[in-house]
């Protein structure tokens, strides 16, 4: 009987949101990881931590919900995330440029539960 030992952990992971894979032309095969109040990248290709994006904040609580939405034609990423405490905020994400952009929204009273295109 053997016992498998994890060399890398992904940490604290969202119990709500789920993990993405973003692929398509020029995209390194990117799978963005959700955390409590902040999200990994991770390629694919090179088995790496790209980056992650977000921090600890008083303002956030728990991710519950990630979108993510890309144009074929360019290389921004938009990265939506919604948190139980009923704020938003988006990523702009250029991965050619590995620049990022991020804007929170304020109003919502509830837990948001639910993005849509």
């Amino acid at each position: 009987f053997y016992m498998i030992f994890p060399k890398v952990t992904l940490g604290d992971i969202s119990k709500k949101a789920s993990c993405l894979f973003l692929q398509g032309k020029g995209n390194p095969g990117i799978i963005i990881v959700p955390k409590k109040t902040s999200f990994s990248l991770w390629s694919i290709k090179t088995s790496s931590l790209v980056a992650v994006l977000g921090g600890k904040s008083k303002l956030v609580k728990d991710m519950t919900v990630v979108k993510i939405s890309k144009n074929s034609e360019s290389k921004e990423i938009f990265v939506i995330i919604g948190f139980q405490c009923g704020m938003v905020q988006l990523w702009k994400l250029n991965l050619t440029q590995i620049s990022a952009i991020c804007i929170f929204f304020r109003g919502h009273e509830k837990e948001v539960c639910c993005l849509s295109k």
